[in-house]
């Protein structure tokens, strides 16, 4: 088990790839998503995502992002064999931190990587996950929309833009996606907003960034689609995660290393 540390002060994009190892992306802080064959995982401080060996994925980071990223050997963590948010405790978090700034002796190392996959917690997946669509319109659409949750174009415009009609394209989002269009917009708003305020950045902010002309109208649609009011949510989904403890490690991307 190793962990990369990783502070990014432009956006970073890493196209699709896939490792021998599971990989756990966790300690996110700023907004960072993960696109699999599942969907688009959004990744919040709170948690991690945990990513199955083999599985091909892509990820995205907003500016000035700091994350973690822990590498572990594909014989451990059987059964954990889907993409899935896992709650990471604060137990959890300092064995990571144990294990990659001190030499252990390999039984002992093992141990403590079993222990640390039988703590993850299973998270809502509500949370994170958003159904990617498979044709290749709608998927430039919803990929540009997690990157720019604030672009505010119609389907009408959007449609201009692909070559498609909007009956077409609405047709098509309610078949691969389940929602509409706008439903599906404001899902990835939201995805964006969780990971934005999970990381401590301002409620004004965060509404602006998604899109939001004033805080209320962000707060009323927050409440609408997760349920809750954005910190009552944030307490309510993630009761146990110390989020008061920053990311460790603030160096530049360790190029050779085949990040995420």
């Amino acid at each position: 088990m190793s962990t990369g540390r990783f502070h990014l002060t432009e956006a970073g994009s890493w196209s699709a790839h896939s490792h021998p190892h599971h990989e756990l992306l966790w300690g996110a802080d700023g907004a960072v998503s993960v696109e699999t064959a599942a969907g688009i995982f959004a990744v919040p401080s709170l948690m991690g995502l945990w990513i199955p060996a083999g599985t091909v994925h892509a990820v995205r980071s907003a500016p000035r992002t700091r994350f973690s990223c822990t590498y572990i050997d594909g014989a451990v963590g059987r059964g954990l064999d889907r993409t899935s948010a896992v709650g990471i405790g604060p137990l959890v978090r300092e064995l990571l931190h144990h294990m990659h700034d001190h030499a252990m002796a390999l039984p002992l190392r093992r141990a403590a990587e079993e222990l640390v996959i039988g703590m993850l917690e299973p998270a809502e997946e509500q949370a994170v996950g958003l159904p990617v669509p498979q044709d290749g319109r709608l998927s430039l659409i919803c990929r540009h929309l997690v990157d720019h949750p604030a672009d505010t174009r119609s389907l009408e415009e959007w449609g201009r833009i692909v070559g498609s009609s909007v009956r077409n394209l609405s047709r098509l989002f309610s078949r691969e996606t389940g929602m509409t269009f706008e439903q599906w917009r404001i899902h990835a708003r939201m995805r964006v907003a969780v990971g934005l305020l999970s990381s401590g950045t301002p409620v004004g902010t965060v509404a602006r960034t998604v899109g939001y002309r004033t805080p209320s109208a962000f707060v009323q649609a927050f409440r609408r689609t997760m349920g809750h009011t954005p910190g009552r949510y944030l307490e309510a989904t993630w009761p146990s995660v110390d989020t008061g403890r920053p990311v460790r490690g603030t160096g530049d991307l360790d190029s050779a290393r085949d990040l995420t």
